[in-house]
């Protein structure tokens, strides 16, 4: 919600956060499908 509300207002930091969030969970999934 709190990203969601960030792109609505054109924050800068709104990016980063989406960014990083992207990040980890694409690195979580890679993680995931490695164990399997």
């Amino acid at each position: 919600a709190y990203l969601h509300h960030l792109f609505r207002v054109n924050d800068p930091q709104a990016m980063h956060l989406a960014t990083a969030h992207n990040l980890r969970f694409f690195g979580r999934l890679m993680q995931l499908l490695q164990e399997k």
